[in-house]
């Protein structure tokens, strides 16, 4: 059972390992503004290095020549329903998967699917639940609903993509708890068992921090300590 002194002593810990730049801004905050880049960015996120993200996420916009803005959502947000438009104009998912986004990964070594085809999947939940854009996502009032049908999707159901997911969209309170953020915590913390633990060590440790650091959120911790880890 974590406590008031463990968090402090996190929040501690963090300080003087991750070197937080008070100037610096949480880069989540400039990610791409368009949902279904998001869902992208969160199914093959899980278990790779993120350079091959980057490289998938760029090929489909690239592909479709797409301008879609980091900073400022458009009055003309590349929806939902223009993901799944796209994806038809390939003859199957496996085509969409290597000729467009030159990424025939799996969600599991195992019986998993085809990451692109586990985003098809969870673009057609957001759209049977008229969810089109990132404010749909973040406003949408049946949440639960939601959750449940994408985390009964093949490969998605640890949760660590739909945390992801909403954090990409704008969600600053959540984290990710992989294995870099695991890692990070367990080396000091090992009592710190389960997502929730995880989850609560970084909400409470970012709390403590935002005195010193105002910019600082739970989503921007988890940021840092990612980068960390990553290198």
């Amino acid at each position: 059972m974590m406590n008031v002194k463990d968090y402090e002593m996190f929040a501690d810990y963090c300080e003087k390992v991750l070197q937080i730049d008070p100037a610096r801004k949480d880069p989540n905050d400039h990610f791409y503004k368009s949902l279904p880049l998001c869902v992208m960015d969160a199914v093959f996120s899980i278990g790779v290095r993120y350079s091959t993200v980057e490289k998938t996420t760029s090929a489909y916009i690239e592909h479709f020549g797409l301008s879609i803005p980091r900073d400022v959502t458009p009055s003309k947000e590349h929806t939902t329903s223009d993901f799944l438009d796209n994806i038809k104009k390939s003859p199957s998912i496996e085509h969409f998967a290597e000729e467009v986004l030159h990424n025939k990964q799996r969600t599991s070594s195992r019986n998993g699917i085809l990451k692109a085809e586990a985003c098809r999947q969870i673009a057609e939940i957001l759209r049977k639940h008229a969810v089109e854009t990132l404010s749909d996502f973040i406003h949408y009032s049946d949440r639960d609903s939601l959750d449940k049908e994408i985390l009964a999707v093949k490969g998605q159901s640890s949760g660590i993509m739909l945390r992801y997911l909403y954090m990409l969209a704008g969600e600053k309170n959540l984290i990710k708890p992989d294995r870099h953020v695991e890692r990070f915590i367990r080396s000091q913390f090992p009592k710190a068992t389960t997502q929730q633990d995880l989850q609560d060590m970084i909400s409470n440790a970012a709390t403590i921090l935002k005195k010193t650091y105002p910019e600082m959120t739970p989503r921007f911790l988890d940021c840092l300590i990612w980068e960390y880890q990553r290198k």
